[in-house]
């Protein structure tokens, strides 16, 4: 009897160990079962995000600020509530206060978002438009924004502007195009992107101007031969260490006696070498070191092909200017920057 209780336990044991060999571990590397694919710039399958970019007005200008969020996986949906309904950042403006967000859903590429009446009030309506289309397109593939006003559209679709608070350099001289046909990004190759300082020193502000120290060459074929990256990079750098000379609402952010020194790129690093004027001048305006970096580092990457940004003083690399931030190595650009705590 005890010889069958023994076979009856084996058998059992042995039938389930032959039921469980036909349950195989995902192989190493394999790819998980398929999910329903969701747009980053709405659902994060990951981190919760718990910062968001948002395009607020400051003196006239349009001005990217990092602001604090609770911790979320729907971050476009946290934008859109502070942008439409949220406090205001100490010394900005907002356009959308009053206008009410009715609705917004993402396809693809684009953003459709339904707002109230106030929207088309005449008191700033380009830049409502603006700072909606800037905020939404900072999220990962928006491309494009429907914008509707109590469910009438205003438009077919409003793409990122090539250009933002564009503005005439005091030296800008005039370009006469040969090819009046000439597309929008075509001439937007003959602007610079500069982020200067704001008038307080605390944040950085993009501007976009036609540089007197970019020789523009048209043919009579395609109207505009574009400046190569390494001029027209040079030329920006160069505006950031002379300052904003004659433009009201912005600030220079570098001491007077720092000079370029040399300038080249390489493997899509932009090295920037100035004088050791940089170290002495910010060892008395060391709050300041932060705004500088971020100023040429956001400036740099905005051309195309230039990924980092390499400091360098008198050829020489360094841990820091005034203690604050490492430039040790190259710096890619920031996706967080006028940070508001």
């Amino acid at each position: 009897m005890k010889n069958l209780k023994l076979l009856a336990v084996i058998i059992f044991f042995a039938v389930i160990f032959m039921a469980g060999c036909d349950v195989q571990p995902a192989a190493e590397g394999e790819a998980p079962a398929a999910q329903d694919e969701k747009n980053p710039a709405v659902i994060y399958e990951g981190q919760e995000q718990n910062k968001v970019l948002l395009y607020y007005v400051k003196d006239g200008f349009l001005v990217p600020v990092t602001l604090g969020v609770k911790p979320t996986n729907e971050p476009m949906k946290a934008a859109l509530n502070r942008l439409f309904s949220g406090p205001i950042p100490e010394g900005f403006q907002n356009k959308l206060s009053g206008v009410k967000l009715n609705s917004f859903n993402v396809a693809g590429d684009t953003v459709s978002v339904d707002v109230s009446s106030e929207f088309l009030n005449n008191d700033g309506i380009k830049l409502r438009e603006e700072q909606l289309v800037f905020t939404l397109t900072e999220f990962e593939g928006i491309k494009n924004v429907k914008i509707s006003v109590e469910g009438k559209p205003l438009n077919d679709l409003y793409e990122r502007p090539l250009l933002i608070n564009r503005i005439t350099w005091p030296q800008e001289g005039k370009l006469t195009l040969k090819n009046d046909n000439a597309g929008e990004s075509q001439i937007a190759e003959t602007y610079l992107t500069v982020y200067y300082a704001d008038k307080t020193k605390k944040y950085i502000i993009p501007v976009s101007f036609k540089s007197p120290k970019v020789q523009i060459k048209t043919d009579e074929k395609t109207g505009i031969i574009p400046p190569d990256t390494e001029e027209k990079a040079k030329a920006a750098v160069e505006h950031l260490i002379e300052g904003p000379k004659g433009i009201n609402n912005l600030a220079g952010i570098f001491p007077d006696e720092v000079k370029l020194k040399d300038f080249y790129i390489k493997n899509g690093i932009a090295y920037v070498d100035v004088s050791r004027a940089l170290l002495i001048g910010f060892s008395n305006d060391a709050e300041y070191e932060e705004v500088a970096v971020e100023s040429v580092v956001q400036t740099l990457t905005s051309i195309e092909d230039i990924e980092k940004v390499q400091f360098l003083v008198d050829g020489n690399r360094i841990g820091s200017i005034a203690g604050h931030t490492n430039i040790t190595y190259p710096i890619s650009r920031l996706k967080w920057y006028n940070i508001i705590d």
